[in-house]
């Protein structure tokens, strides 16, 4: 069997052609299915998906509550757009996808190989102290210590300890293989393999870790992958440093891949070799005993890198100068 089918274009409200689907062989007859199908970018699709409540258009939010009744039928996630940071989520437009639900599915199966081919995580976390908390994608960067979302010293530790450090390249990855381009049906027919290999890390080291990344609804890799894998391999090819700490309350809204300047009196300095350091890092995790007021923090850094390279800004050029109109200016 041989044909087209229309899928309504949620923008305009009108259909339009979608690709040609064949299914079937001489001995047994196709069966006829209704399927949604939609491409585009992964934010605003996977946006839809979470907000949209299946009733009136616009209810939970007014630019992704669309699958409604009168567009592609009603169904949605219905997530209240309160908690949702919508900002992060529609950073994930840098990733193209294609879908096909033929029957319900759990949402993470769409949203997980957006997330493994670019890096990024799904965390329960604030945008800042006085905010409440929002399901919002993040990607952890080590990129300047400028902009540390927290400062942790030795006066906020909730006990007088002193901070473990494990040392280790057990972790370390230096070859990853992304699998992307299936079949709309799920099958590996017309699939693209793309492998990365980091030549140094593997030239000091040895072959470590390989990291399948399985994208089977991503259509641009080829595209993003200057831009996901090479920072991924920046920090994960070369041997991590995880610190435990106590914290105090003050902290309590610290998430996985939040930043955070540390100065200890007790770590030993990765340059120097000497006591006292300050390390940027990120934080891996948090856990919180309500009954005690205290807290424990889970962060990793990186021994080799020295973040403090930039600044916040660094003026391009400096000119001085005045004229017969304007004799103060300069």
């Amino acid at each position: 069997a041989t044909g087209k089918f229309r899928a309504p274009d949620v923008g305009s409200g009108r259909s339009q052609n979608v690709h040609a689907v064949r299914l079937g062989d001489e001995t047994s007859p196709p069966r006829v299915k209704q399927v949604w199908y939609e491409h585009g970018q992964a934010g605003a699709i996977l946006l839809r998906m979470l907000l949209s409540t299946g009733g009136a258009g616009g209810f939970n939010h007014a630019t992704y509550d669309t699958f409604n009744m009168f567009t592609v039928g009603e169904f949605g996630a219905s997530v209240p757009a309160s908690l949702v940071d919508v900002e992060s989520w529609e950073e994930l437009n840098d990733v193209n996808i294609q879908l096909l639900v033929a029957e319900p599915r759990p949402f993470n199966e769409y949203l997980e190989p957006v997330l493994s081919v670019t890096n990024r995580f799904c965390v329960w976390r604030s945008s800042s102290a006085t905010t409440d908390p929002k399901l919002t994608i993040v990607k952890p960067s080590l990129d300047t210590a400028y902009q540390a979302s927290w400062i942790l010293d030795e006066s906020n530790k909730a006990d007088g300890e002193r901070v473990r450090v494990e040392r280790a390249a057990d972790g370390l990855i230096n070859r990853v293989v992304v699998k992307y381009g299936q079949g709309l049906d799920g099958s590996g027919q017309g699939a693209k393999t793309v492998t990365v290999e980091n030549v140094a890390s593997q030239s000091d080291y040895g072959r470590r870790r390989t990291v399948t990344v399985n994208a089977p609804t991503v259509t641009n890799v080829d595209d993003i992958l200057g831009s996901t894998i090479a920072p991924a391999f920046a920090y994960f090819s070369r041997p991590l440093a995880i610190i435990e700490r106590s914290i105090t309350p003050a902290f309590m809204r610290m998430a996985p891949g939040d930043t955070v300047t540390l100065t200890d009196s007790y770590i030993v300095d990765p340059k120097t070799g000497t006591r006292g350091a300050t390390i940027y890092c990120w934080c891996l995790g948090v856990s919180f005993d309500l009954a005690r007021g205290k807290g424990r923090a889970r962060l990793v850094f990186l021994p080799e890198k020295d973040p403090v390279y930039s600044a916040p800004y660094a003026p391009s050029a400096r000119a001085d100068g005045a004229d017969d109109d304007h004799p103060g200016r300069r």
